[in-house]
C-alpha cells in the first residue's frame, strides 16, 4: 500500500488541470453605436434572462471625461480589457455593458435594445461607476425607475445632487456598496476619502451603502479585486 502522502500526490497529479478563468479578447465586446460595448458571457449557458452590469467607465487617460466619437470604440474596449470586465462577467454570470466615455448616460431604452438584439430579457440592472464615471451615473440614474444595485468604485468626486439620487434608489430598495481610496485627480485637493466622509456618508450612511477603504488595492486595481464580490453583496476580498 502506498503511503498516504504519496497516494494523495499521485491523485493530485492525475486530476485534470483546472481551467483558467476566461479573459475575453477586447473584440468580443461588441459596439452599440457610439455609447459603448456589450458582452454576453458563455457562462450564461444559453439562458434568456440575466442581470446586466452597466460599467460606467472613468476618465480616459488621453481624453478625460469626453471621448471623441471616433475614439469611443478604443475607449470602451480599453476599459473592458484593462479591468478584466469580461472575466468578471463570466465568473458572475451577468450580461455586461461598458460605456465609451465617462460622461455618457445609459437608459433603460438602450439596455432593452441590446437585450432585444440578443434575444434576451435583462431582469435586473447593476450600475457600477468607476472614478469619473460618477458623471455617467449622475446622467443615467434619473431614467431608471428601479435598479437592483449601485456600486461605487472610488468615484466620490461629486456633491449633494448625485448623493440624493443614490439615496432615492437605496430608499426604494436598491442595494449599494463600494470602496474609496485617498486618490486625488488633477486639481482635486480633497480626494475620495475626504469627499466620502464629508458628503456621502452623512447623508446615506454605512447601513444603506457600506463603503470600505481600500488603499491596499488602489484606485484601479480595486476594480478588478472588488467588483465581483460586490455583485454578491459581499465585502471585497
Amino acid at each position: 500500500m502506498l503511503p498516504v502522502s504519496l497516494a494523495a500526490l499521485l491523485t493530485f497529479l492525475a486530476a485534470p488541470a483546472m481551467a483558467a478563468p476566461k479573459v475575453p479578447e477586447p473584440s468580443e465586446c461588441r459596439m452599440f453605436g457610439k455609447l459603448g460595448c456589450y458582452y454576453l458571457p458563455s457562462s450564461l449557458d444559453g439562458r434568456r434572462n440575466s442581470r446586466v452590469l452597466v460599467y460606467l467607465r472613468g476618465h480616459h487617460p488621453s481624453w478625460g471625461g469626453t471621448v471623441p466619437e471616433n475614439q469611443r470604440e478604443e475607449s470602451a474596449r480599453r476599459a473592458f480589457a484593462g479591468f478584466e470586465l469580461g472575466r468578471i462577467a463570466e465568473e458572475e454570470r451577468v450580461a455586461l455593458f461598458v460605456t465609451a466615455s465617462s460622461h455618457l448616460a445609459v437608459s433603460p431604452k438602450d439596455l432593452k435594445a441590446v437585450a432585444d438584439s440578443l434575444g434576451m430579457v435583462f431582469d435586473g440592472v447593476v450600475l457600477a461607476a468607476h472614478s469619473g464615471g460618477y458623471a455617467g451615473l449622475t446622467a443615467s440614474l434619473p431614467s431608471f425607475e428601479a435598479v437592483d444595485q449601485i456600486v461605487m468604485l472610488d468615484n466620490f468626486y461629486f456633491g449633494e445632487g448625485l448623493t440624493r439620487l443614490i439615496k432615492a434608489k437605496t430608499d426604494a430598495g436598491a442595494a449599494c456598496a463600494g470602496f474609496y481610496t485617498s486618490f486625488k485627480y488633477g486639481k482635486d485637493k480633497k480626494g475620495n476619502k475626504v469627499r466620502y466622509e464629508e458628503s456621502f456618508k452623512p447623508l446615506i450612511g454605512p447601513a444603506a451603502c457600506p463603503v470600505e477603504q481600500r488603499d491596499d488595492y488602489g484606485h484601479n486595481a480595486g476594480v478588478n479585486r472588488c467588483l465581483g464580490p460586490y455583485l454578491h453583496r459581499q465585502p471585497c476580498r
